[in-house]
């Protein structure tokens, strides 16, 4: 007996072959309603989500619902997982090699570097010459893929001009992304991003504030950084509420009426 495979109303996916890392990987694309009939010149926000695999379903009913209150504003959904995994722990495994990196001898390890190249020189092209985009980018990711998101700061801050993120493991590596900002901030005087980022209070989350501490106390020209503990939800449960908190916070229209 054949398993039925759900689709998801309204969305499209393409596949994608990386020339930098050589992995074939699924993008997931959901267009704002009357799309296709949009006046010439209209232009949208794009909202990256890494993880697609597990999250796009997910920001596709949060999003959805918040824009069907009004509360944000009309973007072009763009969801990124890896083609031909078939369960979870193929989709874990694939997301500690894209999303993690390793200093040995002064140098990054691992496939955070490569992907962040895939990113930008692939899937981001492809996304900005096939559709009616502005160039205003968010990234959203979970757990390791935050910890990514953050790396994708300290590397290509310009790639992004938000970000939303849930529980970025900051211990990861020996805490290595207080490594990287250490390095990034010797040279580095602006930061123009916005970055929003929850957790659980169930969730070991002290290393996360200090993280938040550290990057916030540098004195950054331009960056803003919020920081939410959601209550009684630990490192996976506060994930949807900070989603919902966080799109709200980073387009800054909790009281706003988008038409």
């Amino acid at each position: 007996m054949t398993t039925p495979k759900v689709e998801l109303k309204g969305t499209q996916v393409y596949t994608i072959k990386s020339k930098i890392n050589y992995q074939q990987y699924d993008v997931y694309v959901r267009l704002p309603n009357g799309y296709n009939e949009r006046v010439e010149g209209k232009t949208y926000d794009v909202l990256y989500i890494l993880n697609g695999q597990w999250d796009f379903g997910l920001v596709l009913s949060v999003y959805g619902n918040c824009r069907y209150d009004k509360q944000l504003p009309e973007m072009i959904l763009i969801a990124i997982g890896w083609s031909g995994q078939e369960t979870d722990e193929e989709a874990q495994k694939f997301s500690m090699r894209d999303f993690s990196a390793f200093i040995t001898d002064g140098q990054l390890r691992g496939g955070a570097s490569a992907f962040l190249g895939v990113l930008e020189r692939e899937i981001i092209p492809f996304i900005e010459n096939t559709f009616a985009t502005n160039g205003n980018r968010c990234l959203m990711g979970s757990s390791i893929a935050a910890w990514f998101a953050l790396f994708a700061i300290l590397n290509s801050p310009k790639l992004f001009g938000k970000y939303v993120l849930s529980s970025p493991v900051t211990t990861f590596a020996n805490g290595l992304i207080f490594d990287l900002e250490s390095l990034f901030f010797k040279d580095a005087t602006d930061l123009d991003v916005l970055i929003y980022i929850s957790y659980g209070e169930l969730e070991p989350n002290q290393p996360i504030k200090d993280f938040i501490k550290v990057i916030g106390s540098r004195g950054y020209q331009s960056l803003k950084i919020i920081d939410e503990e959601i209550n009684g939800v630990g490192h996976a449960g506060n994930k949807p509420i900070g989603y919902v908190n966080g799109l709200l916070k980073a387009y800054n229209q909790n009281d706003a009426n988008i038409l």
